[in-house]
């Protein structure tokens, strides 16, 4: 059977619909799970959140549990305050979004020791 002959079978026509159907029902099933997975959280005014990065100058490290102040007006900086667990504050600084997620259920605190306390 030559090529042509080959291509323009039945069975031929047949093998290769199926094969279409199942990439289409794979590419369905994966934009499915995509599109059910949760957005990250908006973030709100006294939300406690998590810095992802760290802040040398402020003697802040990526984990470390701050408070959002306040929220500009286009949602893109946010007054953040971070306190030690005896009330005192250890910085208050401007972060973009970028360097704050949303704390997850899966998490616990942890505690370091900071030598300095920024002065306000």
């Amino acid at each position: 059977m030559d090529v042509l002959a080959r291509n323009t079978h039945p069975y031929f026509q047949a093998d290769v619909l199926a094969r279409r159907r199942h990439l289409y029902f794979q590419a369905d099933v994966l934009v499915r799970c995509l599109s059910q997975s949760k957005p990250e959280k908006n973030l709100n005014e006294f939300d406690e959140v998590v810095l992802t990065s760290d802040i040398p100058e402020l003697a802040l490290k990526s984990g470390d549990v701050c408070t959002i102040v306040q929220i500009s007006e286009d949602g893109n900086a946010f007054d953040v305050e971070f306190i030690a667990f005896n009330g005192d504050t250890v910085a208050t600084t401007t972060l973009n979004r970028q360097q704050l997620r949303p704390i997850r259920k899966s998490e616990i605190p942890h505690v370091r020791a900071i030598d300095t306390v920024q002065q306000l």
